[in-house]
């Protein structure tokens, strides 16, 4: 059974969100759940450690300052920070993180890089939400080295479940070697269409292995759009059914201690 556990007192919450596979809504689900975390007023910021940058495009933000700035120690992250438009900051991402993934293999201390830059922004904020690469590499490491808790996002099919087992592997390895407060907390299922039997038999199969469902998020052009326009799907459209579904998943969140 994966689940979490409370933790001891500290004052900014971690979250990765991660798994070994694109495609999974893993961007589109950051930024969604940072906009409803802000609204529920809590102080968020979202690390883009992608070299894609995608969630730093989704923010329509600068990136000449970025991540990559605090692997390779030109500057801290208090430097690099920006505010979205929707509420909460952002440490963007850039091409530059491949030479990060790249150099940091020579560091001493490799993994736990973010960890520590961390811990300078420790009091601003309430809750951090990390956007890992979606792939295993010292990025992702250090997302998972630093994080109280991962959770990941997957469409309900048999490649997404296939790499959700291999990914619970890593995330046992970084608890045991790295990180023993990490707690893989469960899964958000992207995509999800309630009519397709593929998708209930996958939620058949991940309920069965004890591994939490955190919420469902459908398919919806509107989610997408909301993207095209640098928007939370909140803030392009309230009326539109998934809201409810990043707002319990943020709702679940908040009981997180």
């Amino acid at each position: 059974m994966y689940w979490y556990v409370s933790c001891n007192n500290y004052n900014m919450r971690k979250i990765a969100i991660s798994i070994q596979k694109g495609g999974s809504g893993k961007t589109t689900t950051v930024y969604n759940l940072a906009a409803e975390l802000a609204a529920a007023g809590k102080r968020v910021i979202a690390l883009d450690l992608d070299a894609q940058s995608t969630l730093t495009s989704y923010a329509n933000v600068p990136s000449k300052n970025n991540m990559a700035a605090i692997f390779n120690g030109s500057h801290t992250i208090r430097d690099i920070i920006t505010t979205t438009g929707s509420s909460f900051d952002l440490a963007p991402g850039s091409i530059d993180l491949t030479v990060s993934e790249l150099t940091l293999t020579a560091r001493i201390g490799r993994e736990n890089v973010l960890k520590k830059a961390l811990q300078s922004i420790d009091t601003l904020y309430d809750i951090a939400i990390i956007d890992t690469p979606p792939a295993l590499g010292l990025l992702t490491i250090n997302s998972l080295a630093a994080a109280d808790y991962v959770l990941s996002t997957l469409q309900p099919q048999a490649a997404d479940v296939w790499s959700l087992q291999l990914f619970l592997q890593t995330i046992a390895q970084v608890k045991e070697e790295i990180n023993p407060g990490l707690k893989f907390a469960g899964v958000i299922l992207t995509f999800y269409d309630s009519r397709l039997k593929l998708h209930q038999q996958a939620i058949s199969e991940i309920s069965a292995a004890g591994i939490p469902i955190i919420g469902t998020i459908a398919r919806s052009v509107r989610i997408a759009e909301a993207a095209g326009e640098h928007k939370a799907l909140r803030d392009y459209d309230v009326r539109n059914p998934q809201n409810e579904g990043y707002k319990r998943i943020a709702n679940e969140v908040l009981l997180w201690h």
